[in-house]
């Protein structure tokens, strides 16, 4: 294809997902920064409002009045939760301490529509004064009336009905952590592709495509591209200061926009045209893919390739039901000897039995049936889920009187099998069939300690078994179930053996826990195999150094 940037058109986008952000608290009750929050004064003069934030230290983030003031009606410090364009908040929940000395003084917890205050809760101004509300003050709530849901979520210390008179401690609010889950209605836009892939007539060697993305929502979490429907490369974002890994910290952790430059290696590409494909998934996983998109591959003839009518540039397989113009057959390759027969597979997708070789097996026959003996196949196997895999030639097979034929496939991991009919030696492929074989795969976890104290560290570690080569880089995520769900609480990646290692130090801990984890490998594309999740595990956490 030539010409510049093209807009590559939306196979099919899914949108509506959802995501969490946590502050001040981790999912297993850590010390976290406070990045969500926005944090300020309103109607204040320089003192009238203090804020501390401790919480990286294992404190909390603090709005209070300055004591010994008298304020007018208006003025607060206030920390807000704005979710990014594109999105509102579905549910929250907040832990916080509120206080309040004197009438007119408020510490609270409150959620907007728009710019309209929904609900407060908390030491209000129309209670009976003094208030004092202990930590997790507000249960998990869930919003209500349609969509958008939630604009906001704010938190204050401030005079409310003024003139406030002077106090030792006016109004003081404590967040001690939060939960918020944003949805995401907006799948990511389709991309923007260039490079020699997409711009020039023809490409060759190694070609490189670039894929811009961006997002209104979570921002961009990932870009893969496919070449011919095979192994997709993976792009992951970072996010600024590597914010764009679960659990989330940030209220948008990943990019809004990313160009990614993918290197497509046309030398195990034949000539002829092929379509390059992909995805942009998004911080809350909604996908967008898009595709497919032509380009056409040329290499440079090489010695001894032929120059006559049976090139490799222009052989096309013809329809299923219709004979090639030219009828009459050259011989070569199996009786009866025809151009274009059908191949079949006996199945599509074959699951290897633990140190054992798959066998697959097929047919030959012309289009009228009749079985094509003494026919040399060839076989091509390629690795899935592993990067920069290249097709590995296997023995070469021939059918039987009856035009069956049966391929052994050794190997660990999952591959792509093609085998092959060409009318003559040196002739053009003009019928393929493909298969999947995989093995069983499957996730382990176990704990460096059951039982721990206070500020004392676990390791969980594990292996992704049966992978085979798409082992390596395989993403694993570590999750604990938190508030009765399972949540993912760390993500790790694991090593060409498939190992994986994850360490937690439980600092925060204030009663004797019980922590159940497992670990997870989830179904992406290009993943050849089902969701993978390893057996619970418990960890007990004693709140004693």
């Amino acid at each position: 294809m030539a010409g510049g940037a093209i807009a590559a058109a939306p196979a099919a986008a899914a949108g509506d997902q959802r995501y969490d952000v946590w502050s001040c608290r981790d999912p297993l009750g850590g010390p976290i920064g406070t990045s969500a929050w926005t944090v300020g004064a309103v109607g204040a003069a320089s003192g009238d409002v203090l804020v501390r934030d401790d919480c990286a230290g294992g404190g909390a983030l603090e709005l209070a009045l300055a004591p010994g003031r008298s304020f007018d009606a208006g003025v607060r410090g206030m920390a807000s939760i704005v979710p990014p364009a594109g999105a509102h908040v579905d549910a929250w929940h907040v832990d916080y301490v509120a206080e309040t000395a004197a009438s007119g003084y408020e510490a609270a917890v409150g959620t907007r529509k728009g710019t309209a205050v929904q609900n407060t809760w908390g030491c209000l101004a129309t209670g009976a004064p003094p208030c004092a509300l202990g930590t997790d003050a507000e249960p998990e709530r869930t919003g209500e009336g349609g969509t958008p849901v939630l604009h906001a979520i704010d938190l204050w210390a401030g005079c409310v009905a003024g003139p406030c008179a002077p106090a030792s401690a006016p109004a003081r609010l404590r967040l001690l952590g939060s939960r918020i889950q944003i949805h995401d209605l907006r799948a990511p836009a389709a991309p923007q592709l260039s490079g020699p892939v997409v711009e020039e007539p023809s490409v060759t060697g190694r070609a490189t495509l670039v894929v811009e993305s961006s997002d209104v929502g979570g921002g961009v979490a990932e870009t893969t591209v496919s070449v011919d429907g095979g192994l997709p490369q993976v792009s992951a974002s970072a996010g600024p200061a590597g914010t764009c890994r679960e659990p989330f910290t940030v209220l948008q952790p990943c990019p809004s926009s990313t160009a990614r430059a993918f290197t497509i290696d046309t030398t195990a590409l034949e000539n002829g045209t092929h379509t390059v494909a992909g995805t942009v998934v998004d911080a809350a996983r909604n996908t967008t893919s898009w595709g497919p998109v032509a380009f056409e591959v040329k290499h440079p003839p090489r010695d001894g390739d032929r120059s006559d009518g049976d090139r490799r540039d222009g052989d096309v397989t013809p329809p299923p039901d219709q004979e090639p113009p030219d009828t009459t057959p050259p011989a070569g390759n199996g009786t009866p000897a025809v151009r274009s027969p059908r191949l079949r597979l006996a199945r599509a997708h074959v699951v290897r039995k633990p140190g054992r070789a798959a066998k697959l097996t097929g047919t030959l026959r012309t289009r009228a049936g009749q079985p094509i003996a003494g026919a040399r196949l060839t076989v091509v196997s390629q690795a899935l889920g592993a990067v920069a895999a290249r097709p590995r030639r296997l023995p070469a097979v021939k059918t039987t009187a009856a035009g069956r034929f049966a391929v052994k496939v050794k190997g660990r991991g999952a591959v792509r099998v093609t085998v092959s009919f060409a009318p003559r030696a040196g002739a053009a492929d003009t019928v393929r069939a493909a298969a999947t074989i995989r093995d069983r795969a499957s996730l382990t976890i176990a704990r460096s300690k059951a039982r721990l104290r206070r500020n004392q560290a676990v390791v969980l570690r594990g292996r992704l078994r049966g992978a085979g080569a798409a082992a390596r880089g395989a993403v694993v995520e570590l999750q604990a179930i938190v508030s009765g769900e399972w949540r993912t609480v760390g993500t790790v990646r694991a090593d060409r053996r498939g190992r994986y290692a994850w360490r937690y130090r439980f600092v925060s801990v204030t009663r004797d826990t019980i922590f159940t984890f497992r670990s997870l490998v989830r179904n992406t594309p290009g993943w050849p195999w089902p969701e993978l999740r390893s057996r619970r595990l418990h960890v007990r956490v004693d709140a004693i150094d």
